[in-house]
């Protein structure tokens, strides 16, 4: 069951990051907790909450990413 949820959520996560960079592109990033309901200030799901189940350790933070390829500025000549 745990590597099913790894997997769902890889995929989800994957398709937030398509588009969120498909609202940017179109200037409405506000937009995305209404597509996400996992980023909504209030959930419109009932029975949904944000609070960790009983027992389960928080989530580690994420890694700093690195900037795109070709994006780091040159070094002084």
């Amino acid at each position: 069951m745990s590597t099913a949820r790894e997997a769902w959520l890889g995929v989800y996560n994957a398709n937030k990051n398509l588009v969120r960079g498909l609202l940017a592109h179109l200037g409405k990033p506000e937009l995305l907790p209404l597509i996400f309901d996992d980023l909504a200030e209030v959930h419109r799901t009932s029975g949904v909450s944000d609070a960790l189940p009983p027992g389960q350790p928080a989530a580690p933070p994420a890694p700093a990413a690195a900037p795109p390829a070709g994006t780091e500025p040159a070094p002084d000549a």
